[in-house]
């Protein structure tokens, strides 16, 4: 029986940093976006934690990127 294999939550970091340089928004302002603070923004984009489901979306409406790019 197959396993389910879980992606490194480093490539979706890495996928939120690219987004937000591109978008041109430091932390801050993403964070002011999304209702959170810097540092959790901080924490997404080195991977040390998840964001959830409805951070994903709040990511994907903010940078009309679709959900299924992000969590890839």
């Amino acid at each position: 029986m197959a396993r389910y294999k879980r992606k490194s939550p480093k490539k979706l970091a890495a996928k939120l940093r690219h987004i937000r340089l591109e978008l041109g928004m430091t932390q801050e302002e993403v964070a002011a976006k999304l209702g959170t603070d810097s540092g959790a923004i901080s924490r997404f984009e080195r991977g040390i934690r998840e964001p959830s489901l409805l951070e994903i979306l709040a990511y994907s409406y903010l940078s009309g990127v679709g959900v299924e790019i992000l969590i890839d």
